[in-house]
């Protein structure tokens, strides 16, 4: 059906929640609501900070430990609150460290402590490098996406990647220097939190118990060791399981976010947290249709009409 209606006015039904009427109704609507924005790195540096001070315009950041507080029923969170938050351990996200300082933002850093000291590339970005310069693995029948590869059992998913990475750094394409320990304690003392994001990222539902215990744990024990204590972790791809959340009560953890681009609101299940997706180089109107609510509204109600459509295509 939405195949059938023309490409102009399915532009047109796409942008009515970036409309400046849809974004002011839904923030106001949504004032209770707390707006975590997931980034992965920060791309163009000017262009963060211009959507960093577009976004204290109309919201108030809070810390984790605000955030915290409010999940365990201490004070309230103020009205249109946002919490910044980054994936990964990019180097770029760092280096955005005293911009959000200046602005008066303290954020949280979710890392993988496998590429802090040493060269190492998570297994996505072993996937990128290899597909940017044109390396296969000969003996593959098949080149799996980086869609199916997230869905293979992680022993397989890692042998597969083991061979690409080989492959580049054969090819003289190494991983590039490590993160460095002084990012995250440059980081800390500019006011933000570091997190845990397990010890090499990988997709926690196709992770056996034993698998996910290590890749939590193990990143856990090394943060400590470095002197952070991480309370905070953020599922890998947003991929929240039983046994992981398990794994996280044990060692105490306050608060663990997910991806599902939905605003949070109380009561909230302090291990599954919904956060927004967001780019940190986006024009102003796409953000304040993110910040505000109607543009994940929008997102779900897409969603869901396509589930809708291919269940009764499969009846058919």
């Amino acid at each position: 059906m939405w195949q059938r209606v023309p490409a102009v006015a399915r532009r047109t039904l796409a942008s009515l929640p970036q409309t400046r009427l849809a974004t002011k109704a839904a923030r106001t609507l949504t004032a209770d609501k707390l707006r975590i924005l997931g980034f992965h790195g920060v791309d163009d540096l000017p262009a963060f900070e211009r959507l960093l001070r577009t976004t204290t315009e109309k919201y108030t950041p809070v810390s984790a430990e605000q955030v915290v507080g409010w999940l365990q029923g201490g004070d309230s969170l103020p009205e249109h609150s946002v919490w910044f938050t980054f994936d990964d351990g990019l180097p770029s996200t760092f280096d955005a460290g005293g911009v959000l300082e200046e602005l008066g933002i303290s954020a949280t850093a979710f890392v993988c402590p496998s590429t802090v000291e040493q060269p190492a590339r998570l297994w996505f970005q072993t996937v990128f490098a290899a597909e940017q310069v044109g390396i296969r693995i000969p003996e593959s029948k098949e080149h799996p996406s980086l869609t199916a590869l997230k869905r293979l059992p992680n022993r397989d998913r890692i042998a597969y990647v083991t061979q690409l990475e080989q492959a580049l750094v054969c090819a003289g394409n190494d991983p590039g220097p490590p993160l460095g320990l002084d990012r995250l304690r440059t980081w800390t003392s500019q006011g933000h939190s570091v997190g845990n994001h397990t010890w090499s990222h990988p997709c926690l539902d196709t992770c056996t118990e034993t698998e996910q215990r290590h890749e939590i744990t193990h990143a856990h024990e090394q943060l400590q060791k470095w002197g952070f204590e991480p309370t905070l972790f953020a599922y890998p791809n947003g991929n929240h399981t039983a046994s992981s959340e398990q794994v996280l009560k044990e060692l105490g953890y306050d608060a663990a976010i997910l991806f599902d681009h939905h605003l949070s609101s109380m009561p909230c299940h302090p291990h599954r947290i919904s956060r927004l997706r967001i780019d940190s180089d986006i024009n102003d109107r796409r953000a304040l249709s993110i910040l505000s609510g109607s543009h994940s509204t929008a997102f779900h109600l897409g969603t869901g009409l396509a589930t809708i459509r291919r269940s009764r295509h499969d009846r058919s």
